[in-house]
């Protein structure tokens, strides 16, 4: 019965839906984001998008949800904030639908699914985001369909290819959000890595590592000196960044997370890698008593089922081990690339890997139910003989 109840779409969209709507009352959060994104739409309404198509931002990147919100304000009347808080709640439920399909095709048990259905809608962190206006729920869903996609191609031989759906999915991501552009880099490592073989594993291990490292040691001159720059483009972006983190910041508008201002360039590499490491921190003086209590329920079984998750993964069959591996660089990839631009306290940009990390949790539980049948046969095939 739960197997069949599982699979049902319908069943997976609802749940989400009803439970993340409820959590919002039917009440909308504008944020200083959200009146940024406002103020935006308001260019589109008068013709003068001279705010979003800048070289000294990307705010371009969010065309998309700029188009979605102006779209909304037109039709919605004075009713546009709710439509937009349902919208943000739909595109919750689609993900979700998403996800268990992938959680479904990677397990040996309902269990598994289930239990990547309720580690995604129980997650507060994601849970939070649903009355606000802002791009990341929209993101949420747009960012998982490329992962979507290819990640079927790697669990199953038969899935066909789909380049077109694919490269329209990745130029959305694009236009959705600035993280967008680092789901091409990962959907190129799956596809030859993964999926085709084109490419040998080592081979790709050494190529990710140099451009890591090259991309470490470019943002690290460039905000030691933004003077090195060559151009315009994105140059007062680029000076905030530096500014910022000559103060020593490492965590955005998080004072307790600041160090010693850095003298050298040094310096800067460890508040990188500070910052990747508080990447995964799921708690901090800023959160309030009960939200603590909420991530170290939530976390703590989380990270210890994504380790079992993936060493179990690493010695299983080659495709749950492709399926990990995918996993663990979806969610590294964007730690890095927060680690070398800018990290908030309250998880926002961590968003899109919650359902890598809700994935690679429930790859732990269903290693545990495989040992555990295992385990059980054998204490019966003992108690026969």
């Amino acid at each position: 019965m739960l197997e069949r109840l599982i699979s049902k779409r319908w069943f997976v969209f609802l749940t989400t839906v009803v439970l993340h709507g409820l959590y919002t009352r039917g009440r909308a959060v504008i944020s200083l984001d959200g009146a940024q994104y406002i103020q935006l739409s308001d260019g589109f309404l008068t013709g003068d998008t001279s705010g979003t198509y800048t070289s000294g931002a990307v705010r371009w990147t969010k065309t998309l949800y700029l188009l979605v919100l102006t779209l909304v304000r037109v039709t919605a009347g004075h009713h546009w904030q709710i439509v937009m808080v349902a919208f943000n709640v739909i595109c919750s439920g689609l993900l979700a639908v998403l996800m268990v399909d992938i959680a479904r095709r990677s397990a040996h048990s309902a269990v598994t699914a289930l239990a990547a259905l309720l580690l995604y809608v129980c997650c507060y962190e994601s849970l939070q985001w649903m009355p606000f206006i802002v791009t990341d729920p929209m993101f949420g869903i747009i960012a998982f369909v490329p992962f979507a996609i290819v990640a079927r191609r790697i669990l199953d031989p038969r899935e066909p290819a789909r380049p077109l759906l694919l490269a329209m999915s990745l130029a959305v991501a694009c236009f959705t959000r600035p993280p967008g552009v680092l789901l091409v880099p990962l959907v190129l490592f799956v596809e030859l890595v993964l999926v085709q073989k084109r490419v040998r594993a080592r081979s790709a291990a050494i190529f990710i590592v140099a451009a890591a490292l090259a991309a470490i040691f470019v943002r690290t001159a460039i905000v030691y000196q933004p003077a090195l720059w060559p151009t315009r483009f994105i140059k007062p972006k680029i000076e905030e960044f530096s500014g910022r983190e000559k103060k020593g910041e490492v965590v955005y508008d998080l004072k307790e997370s600041y160090r010693t201002p850095p003298r050298t360039p040094i310096d800067h590499v460890v508040i990188e890698a500070d910052r990747f490491v508080r990447f995964f921190q799921f708690i901090t003086p800023a959160y309030s008593r009960a939200h603590k209590l909420l991530n170290s329920i939530y976390f703590v079984p989380v990270y210890a089922l994504a380790v079992i998750g993936l060493v179990g993964g690493l010695r299983g069959d080659p495709r749950r081990r492709a399926f990990v591996i995918a996993l663990a660089m979806w969610i590294g990839i964007f730690a890095l690339f927060q680690a070398l631009t800018v990290l908030d306290y309250d998880w926002r940009f961590r968003l899109p890997v919650l359902p890598q990390c809700a994935l690679l949790a429930a790859c732990g539980v269903d290693a545990i139910v495989v040992w555990w049948r295992a385990r059980s046969s054998r204490e019966l095939r003992a108690a026969v003989a």
